[in-house]
Protein backbone atom coordinates (compact mmCIF):
# COMPACT_ATOMS: atom_id res chain seq x y z
CA UNK A 1 0.00 0.00 0.00
CA UNK A 2 1.33 2.99 -0.26
CA UNK A 3 0.44 4.75 3.55
CA UNK A 4 -1.19 1.88 5.09
CA UNK A 5 -0.38 2.92 9.01
CA UNK A 6 2.85 4.81 7.74
CA UNK A 7 2.70 8.75 8.60
CA UNK A 8 6.30 9.14 9.51
CA UNK A 9 6.41 11.17 6.64
CA UNK A 10 3.97 14.11 6.58
CA UNK A 11 4.81 15.32 2.76
CA UNK A 12 4.23 11.36 1.95
CA UNK A 13 0.79 11.71 3.18
CA UNK A 14 -0.05 14.91 2.34
CA UNK A 15 0.59 13.71 -1.69
CA UNK A 16 -1.82 10.91 -0.73
CA UNK A 17 -4.47 13.39 0.53
CA UNK A 18 -3.81 15.22 -2.79
CA UNK A 19 -4.25 12.43 -4.57
CA UNK A 20 -6.95 11.28 -2.98
CA UNK A 21 -9.10 14.73 -2.98
CA UNK A 22 -8.04 16.15 -6.78
CA UNK A 23 -10.73 16.06 -9.77
CA UNK A 24 -9.91 12.75 -11.22
CA UNK A 25 -7.34 13.50 -14.38
CA UNK A 26 -5.07 15.68 -11.93
CA UNK A 27 -5.17 12.41 -9.12
CA UNK A 28 -4.67 9.98 -12.47
CA UNK A 29 -1.75 12.34 -13.37
CA UNK A 30 -0.04 11.84 -9.51
CA UNK A 31 -0.86 8.74 -8.44
CA UNK A 32 0.33 6.57 -11.73
CA UNK A 33 3.68 7.57 -10.32
CA UNK A 34 2.90 5.89 -6.68
CA UNK A 35 1.00 2.49 -7.71
CA UNK A 36 -0.32 0.11 -10.52
CA UNK A 37 -3.79 -0.25 -8.61
CA UNK A 38 -6.12 2.07 -6.79
CA UNK A 39 -9.37 0.89 -4.29
CA UNK A 40 -11.45 3.84 -2.63
CA UNK A 41 -14.26 2.23 -0.36
CA UNK A 42 -17.52 3.57 -0.19
CA UNK A 43 -20.64 2.96 1.29
CA UNK A 44 -20.54 3.00 4.65
CA UNK A 45 -19.67 6.15 7.94
CA UNK A 46 -16.22 4.95 8.07
CA UNK A 47 -15.08 4.81 4.46
CA UNK A 48 -12.73 6.57 2.47
CA UNK A 49 -15.40 9.15 1.47
CA UNK A 50 -16.00 10.19 5.02
CA UNK A 51 -12.21 10.41 5.39
CA UNK A 52 -11.73 12.84 2.32
CA UNK A 53 -12.25 15.69 4.40
CA UNK A 54 -9.29 15.20 6.78
CA UNK A 55 -7.35 13.77 3.81
CA UNK A 56 -8.28 17.69 1.78
CA UNK A 57 -6.51 19.07 5.47
CA UNK A 58 -3.55 17.52 5.78
CA UNK A 59 -3.23 18.06 2.05
CA UNK A 60 -3.50 21.49 1.66
CA UNK A 61 -0.85 21.43 4.95
CA UNK A 62 1.47 21.05 2.37
CA UNK A 63 -0.26 21.55 -1.24
CA UNK A 64 -2.08 24.91 -0.11
CA UNK A 65 -4.00 24.86 -3.62
CA UNK A 66 -6.46 22.17 -2.40
CA UNK A 67 -8.38 24.68 -0.39
CA UNK A 68 -7.32 27.82 -1.81
CA UNK A 69 -7.86 30.79 0.90
CA UNK A 70 -9.11 27.82 3.30
CA UNK A 71 -5.98 26.40 5.78
CA UNK A 72 -8.96 24.36 7.25
CA UNK A 73 -10.57 22.84 4.01
CA UNK A 74 -13.81 24.07 5.99
CA UNK A 75 -15.74 24.24 2.24
CA UNK A 76 -14.56 20.79 1.62
CA UNK A 77 -17.17 18.13 3.17
CA UNK A 78 -20.72 17.30 3.10
CA UNK A 79 -23.89 19.00 4.33
CA UNK A 80 -25.93 17.83 6.51
CA UNK A 81 -28.19 15.53 4.85
CA UNK A 82 -24.70 13.92 3.48
CA UNK A 83 -25.01 16.11 0.25
CA UNK A 84 -21.66 16.57 -0.77
CA UNK A 85 -20.32 20.80 -0.90
CA UNK A 86 -19.56 22.03 -4.06
CA UNK A 87 -15.83 21.87 -3.58
CA UNK A 88 -15.66 18.16 -3.04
Amino acid sequence: TIADGNTWNHEHIATLGRCLTSPEKEAHRIVRHLADFVLIWTGGGGDDLAKSPHMARIGNSVFNDICPGDPTCSNFGFYGGGTPTPMM
